[in-house]
């Protein structure tokens, strides 16, 4: 046996391990009615006084007034760099996922994360108390609350750098990444620290059992996604598209599961291949990739899959969503809910299209022009 045919059998045992922790991990949305939509929504705080992006001290102070207010009445600690500090605070309902309001990138970027509901209605109610409720206690710190999709601080600049250990790793792996390709930058370091998104779940369906749909949407995506930026009310689309996703092309360049640059055609199987060439967030050697890392574990965990880097535009999750996260942050909750409304419209159009005709139409080179996509997408029911 060659070695080129060793290194393929291994490959494909370690794909197989990986397809079956998946499959048993796997936790289905709630199947049948109407398809349920969860939210992130980021923000960015900045002291009133210079503009410039709020402190720990001040981040944390935040969390602390948001406790005990529109039903935030947990919250979660942890023990880092400034000591004793919080990490979130959250709703106390027996929910799998809760309403909470946490650290995106420490200590400026914030994050609703909103369980899914069914009615749009209901979850633009929910999210409307939570932005002016957040937006009081901003305005009551001396902050201001931002809801724009990037932040016109240089990255480098030392109130956009987090000491948490996280972060500190974060940068040290983007950084090797960049020397690797001969590239010295501090600010591509930390890029991330000025981009925020609006991030959508659609449940309520299998993506297990019906992958195709997840390639269909794929193949949509270059038109639909314009429909995000201009609800964010931003004119140069082309301009704002390669702004947010520059830095995380040339430091991941050598990754496969970046944006739009992803398997074609998607299957799951494809994907798990190229899960084994992706490196993990929680490594500072950015050559660790996780087929290297699975030989030193006896078996896949929950907490080994959580840390694989997979930016890919729609991520397929284990707990049973379909999570569209390459939306620029919407400016505001009318905003948000259109666009969790075209969301929810382009899964359910795919799901109840039938496949053999869609599948001769793109052989044949028929597509339907962007126009007609943003119809069928926002049509509400």
């Amino acid at each position: 046996m060659t070695s080129c045919e060793v290194e393929q059998r291994w490959v494909s045992t370690r794909t197989a391990e990986l397809r079956r922790f998946v499959e048993t991990a796997y936790e289905p949305s709630v199947v049948g009615g109407e398809l349920s939509v969860g939210i992130e929504h980021e923000f960015f705080l900045l002291e009133r006084n210079d503009e410039l992006p709020a402190r720990h001290a001040t981040s944390q102070r935040f969390l602390e007034r948001m406790h005990g207010r529109a039903g935030f009445s947990k919250i979660t600690t942890r023990a880092d760099t400034y000591g004793e500090m919080i990490e979130s605070v959250s709703c106390a309902a027996p929910r799998a996922f809760p309403d909470t309001i946490k650290y995106d990138h420490h200590p400026h970027l914030m994050e609703i994360a909103l369980a899914p509901l069914r009615d749009l209605g209901l979850l633009h109610a929910r999210l409307e108390e939570v932005v002016e409720t957040a937006r009081e206690v901003a305005t009551g710190l001396d902050l201001l609350l931002l809801q724009v999709p990037f932040l016109d601080v240089a990255p480098s600049h030392p109130r956009m750098r987090s000491e948490l250990r996280e972060f500190v790793a974060r940068r040290r792996c983007r950084r090797l990444l960049l020397e690797r390709q001969g590239i010295v930058d501090v600010d591509a370091e930390n890029f991330a620290a000025t981009i925020a998104a609006t991030q959508t779940h659609i449940g309520g369906w299998s993506w297990l059992e019906k992958p195709k749909i997840v390639e269909r949407l794929y193949q949509r995506e270059r038109r639909s996604r314009r429909f995000s930026y201009v609800c964010a009310g931003i004119s140069d689309i082309p301009a704002a598209y390669r702004r947010r996703w520059r830095d995380y092309r040339r430091v991941f360049r050598a990754s496969p599961l970046v944006g739009l640059k992803v398997p074609r055609p998607w299957t799951p199987s494809a994907w798990y291949a190229a899960l084994l060439e992706t490196p993990l967030a929680s490594t500072c050697d950015p050559q660790t990739l996780v087929k290297r890392l699975i030989d030193t574990h006896d078996a896949i965990t929950g907490e080994l899959f959580d840390q694989i880097r997979d930016l890919q535009n729609i991520r397929p999750r284990l707990f049973g969503t379909v999570e569209f996260r390459g939306d620029p942050a919407q400016p505001g909750t009318r905003e948000v809910v259109a666009l969790a409304r075209m969301r929810r419209n382009q899964v359910r159009a795919e799901l109840e299209r039938p496949a053999e005709p869609y599948a001769r139409a793109n052989a044949a080179g028929g597509e339907r022009t962007a126009a007609a996509d943003l119809k069928v997408a926002l049509l509400a029911r």
